[in-house]
């Protein structure tokens, strides 16, 4: 997470004139498609915690 926010940071410090750059488009798509892979990741992770707390929970 730390490394993603830090690019952010690199990415708005870029120049006015750069900002158009099919580079500064990649650079946006680019951290779209991270945020999403972590918000899958992390959904995914909080079903299988709660399912894991279901099951220790009613065992016999």
């Amino acid at each position: 997470m730390g490394t993603i926010h830090g690019a952010r940071l690199v990415l708005r410090k870029l120049p006015a004139s750069q900002i158009g750059s099919p580079a500064a488009q990649w650079h946006q798509t680019a951290f779209r498609i991270i945020d999403m892979q972590i918000l899958i990741y992390a959904k995914f992770a909080e079903k299988s915690y709660r399912r894991f707390l279901f099951l220790s929970h009613n065992r016999p």
